[in-house]
């Protein structure tokens, strides 16, 4: 599940994974995708362990991590994505 941190009516990607979560399991792959950069915001979306990638984000970035969410190894330390640039593998189909 990829989700955008801000949503509509006051609800927020972690709103929306943890409703997810709760109806299909805990192990349902996630990640949150935000332009905020609140240092005070950053600190408690880390406290949730979902990996968070941050705006501008590149196609082929987007998809690296969503493969490796899908795979349990994102490799992304939950509110510390921005500082890390991960690389895109190509398979054939």
């Amino acid at each position: 599940m990829v989700s955008d941190f801000r949503l509509a009516a006051g609800q927020s990607g972690f709103d929306v994974i943890a409703a997810a979560r709760a109806a299909f399991g805990p192990r349902l792959p996630a990640l949150l995708i935000t332009g905020d950069t609140d240092p005070n915001l950053m600190r408690g979306m880390s406290e949730h362990g979902i990996p968070i990638l941050y705006k501008p984000l590149a196609p082929d970035a987007l998809r690296a991590a969503i493969e490796q969410v899908i795979a349990g190894e994102t490799g992304i330390p939950a509110g510390h994505a921005a500082n890390r640039q991960l690389t895109m593998t190509e398979t054939t189909p």
